[in-house]
């Protein structure tokens, strides 16, 4: 998840350089895998549950994936069906801001829950 969501990071803030000439970056976006939530969610290990507020952040992973998921997938469609807006350049790059905003989140939020889970794999 996390080099998925640093890949698209580092696109995104290629592209961001980009959008001031009106250029783009042709490569889409990965979408972050999102499966760990369900399969922790109905069974968590043991171990997580002894740490008070570590279902509350592997919650919060799941719904900010979900969400940069979603905006991913807008943005892609955006960029494939709308180049000849006069305003393209301008929207992508909101896109791209926003993105690139979330995904920070993002990763900032797996390499908090990251070792709570590898803990909670070798219990």
């Amino acid at each position: 998840m996390t080099a998925t969501a640093t890949n698209d990071r580092n696109i995104l803030q290629r592209e961001l350089q980009l959008v001031a000439k009106q250029q783009h970056v042709v490569n889409p976006l990965d979408p972050i895998p999102t499966g760990f939530w369900e399969a922790i969610r109905w069974s968590p290990p043991r171990r997580l549950l002894d740490e008070s507020d570590a279902l509350t952040k592997a919650r919060s992973v799941a719904r900010l994936t979900q969400m940069v998921n979603e905006m991913i997938s807008s943005r892609e469609a955006f960029r494939v069906n709308n180049l000849a807006m006069s305003d393209f350049y301008a929207t992508l790059k909101t896109y791209d801001e926003l993105l690139d905003q979330f995904l920070g989140e993002l990763i900032a939020a797996l390499s908090e829950l990251g070792p709570r889970l590898v803990r909670a794999a070798e219990a």
